[in-house]
């Protein structure tokens, strides 16, 4: 029963020497609760009955509690989040490179007002750059729209500078 222990007590340790990526501490503390589970099982089976099943039984519960855990404290949503907008940003950077023809008309923070006076966005929570553009855009097989402006918003930061 000793021997038992000290292998559980060996599969513990284990778990504090995960990988550094995420994917690999999900599968080192899966894996971890599986040896945990299979020590536990062995060592707490009844005498009449045959160790193995219990150890499947207890490596396999184990394992599963581990692995939803694990899903959850060692997610990847947060990164994804960051890098989808991180991609979004250099896709609108990207799209104002090539659209060569782009003139600074004027820059500002506060309300943004256009042409007919419709306000696009509220004082404090961005700043502004208007631009003049010329660019034809493909609007199904038979159509082409010309757009002659474009606003860029720039987030503010909480300190008032952009980011």
């Amino acid at each position: 029963m000793k021997k038992e222990f000290r292998i559980l007590f060996l599969m513990l340790l284990l778990v504090g020497s995960g990988c550094a990526t995420n994917q690999g501490k999900r599968w080192t503390a899966t894996g971890t609760a599986v040896a945990a589970g299979v020590g536990l099982g062995i060592a707490n089976a009844p005498a009449g009955e045959r160790k193995e099943l219990h150890a499947v039984f207890w490596g396999s519960l184990l394992g599963l509690g581990a692995a939803l855990i694990s899903q959850e404290v060692f997610s990847d949503q947060k990164e994804i989040d960051r890098l989808a907008a991180e991609n979004e940003k250099q896709r609108l950077q990207l799209d104002i490179i090539q659209n060569a023809n782009t003139v600074l008309l004027r820059e500002g923070k506060g309300y943004f007002k256009s042409q007919s006076g419709e306000e696009l966005f509220s004082s404090g929570k961005a700043k502004w750059r208007l631009y003049q553009i010329d660019k034809w855009v493909k609007n199904g097989p038979n159509q082409l729209i010309h757009q002659d402006k474009m606003v860029e918003i720039l987030p503010l930061e909480s300190d008032g500078t952009a980011k």
